[in-house]
């Protein structure tokens, strides 16, 4: 079931279109697992899975678990409380 506890934010660029709170496992595009708490549906020729929007730097307290872009690199924070950035090969 849905209950309240995190806020959900659905909208456009920096435009907030729908604000909902969700509680629990969440399925994006497919059913929900139990294994996980967000499903989000496989890529498609048309359609990407995830986009993490270019933001307007890196964020002034990351915490553990935390992902941003800056336009040219993809960072996260680790557990250990280190910003790492992905490396492509």
């Amino acid at each position: 079931g849905i209950g309240i506890a995190q806020a959900l934010w659905v909208g456009t660029s920096l435009n907030v279109g729908a604000a909902s709170t969700l509680t629990g496992i969440v399925g994006v595009g497919l059913a929900t697992s139990s294994s996980t708490w967000l499903n989000v549906a496989g890529s498609t020729t048309s359609v990407s899975s995830l986009r993490i929007a270019v933001g307007g730097g890196t964020p002034s307290a990351p915490v553990s678990g935390d992902i941003w872009q800056d336009g040219t690199t993809i960072f996260f924070r680790n557990a250990a409380g280190t910003t790492k950035s992905f490396a492509f090969v």
